[in-house]
């Protein structure tokens, strides 16, 4: 199935990414940007459950997702991708389970999410200083 994104903001980054003048930097950032939003995209149809959640005003509805999502990169082009997505779902997870109840925290999938994005930095910098831009 294909899935054709006419979203405002994708375009936006798509036309700055595209530029041949946009910094290594600058391209890392907007990739992240453009990962959350066309993972958002991806996940609309993701079947939800209604539940309740407990805000400082008192029990308030809400809708979350059924069942965890799991990611998968197609070769080495969607590793660029990968952290976008990951803090679309799964530190997003983490972060409103902190912001319900701090004691449910899990802070190893945190540590690992910050350790793989840390890694995923420090070797596409690498990468950029040993092949240039231009790639």
């Amino acid at each position: 199935m294909l899935q054709l994104v006419n979203h405002p903001l994708v375009h936006d980054c798509l036309a700055e990414l595209r530029d041949s003048r946009t910094p290594p930097e600058r391209f890392r950032s907007l990739a992240n940007r453009i990962s959350v939003l066309l993972g958002a995209e991806a996940l609309r149809d993701v079947p939800m459950v209604t539940g309740t959640v407990e805000t400082p005003l008192g029990p308030s509805p809400c809708r979350r997702l059924a069942a965890d999502v799991v990611m998968a990169p197609v070769l080495r082009a969607g590793l660029g991708m990968l952290p976008g997505m990951l803090a679309a779902t799964v530190l997003s997870d983490q972060l409103a389970a902190a912001l319900e109840d701090p004691t449910r925290v899990n802070f190893w999938v945190i540590a690992a999410a910050v350790l793989f994005l840390m890694t995923v930095a420090f070797f596409s910098q690498r990468y950029v200083r040993r092949h240039g831009a231009a790639h």
